[in-house]
């Protein structure tokens, strides 16, 4: 179901994976499955919402049972340690499931962005959701540029990224 399959001749299609936290959660991740959901309709391309500790019993959502979140760990260093581990379990799935592209909506999945951009061949797509100052830093600023993709729903956001040289498309919601 998840290996790369010939379609349309001998052209590979892609296989899309929409990463969220946890399906069902909110607006966001809904957004997500219908863009999910779309993408499997027009047909050419396998596409998954992935989602890292839902418990989802869709046919199109992929979960992978790993609490990235980590709300329940007790201090700030603990939850950070425990992000990180899940993390590094996260790449390892994403790594043996050959996705050829990956889109992240949320800042938690910064770091995986940065193993997939560095240790696989998938293509990575961001998408900065809000005008905030994290999305303003320097260094956030530098993982944009790594990223295969930039995309936000919010103008100001746009503007602040194509002024600094990055590529940033706009897709408002509707």
């Amino acid at each position: 179901q998840l290996e790369p399959r010939i379609c349309h001749g001998d052209l590979i299609c892609m296989k899309l994976g929409v990463v969220v936290p946890r399906y069902p959660f909110g607006g966001a991740e809904r957004q997500a499955m219908g863009l999910v959901e779309c993408c499997a309709s027009k047909g050419g391309c396998d596409c998954l919402l992935v989602s890292l500790d839902g418990g989802a019993s869709h046919n199109n959502v992929l979960d992978l049972g790993v609490d990235i979140l980590v709300a329940s760990a007790e201090g700030r260093v603990l939850r950070l340690l425990k992000r990180g581990v899940a993390t590094l379990r996260v790449f390892c799935r994403l790594r043996r499931l050959k996705f050829t592209h990956l889109v992240f909506y949320n800042h938690l999945f910064l770091p995986l962005l940065l193993l997939l951009k560095f240790f696989t061949r998938t293509k990575v797509v961001f998408s900065v959701r809000e005008n905030s100052s994290l999305c303003r830093r320097f260094w956030f600023v530098k993982i944009a540029r790594i990223c295969d993709g930039l995309y936000t729903n919010t103008p100001v956001v746009q503007d602040y990224y194509l002024a600094r040289g990055v590529d940033c498309e706009l897709f408002l919601n509707s």
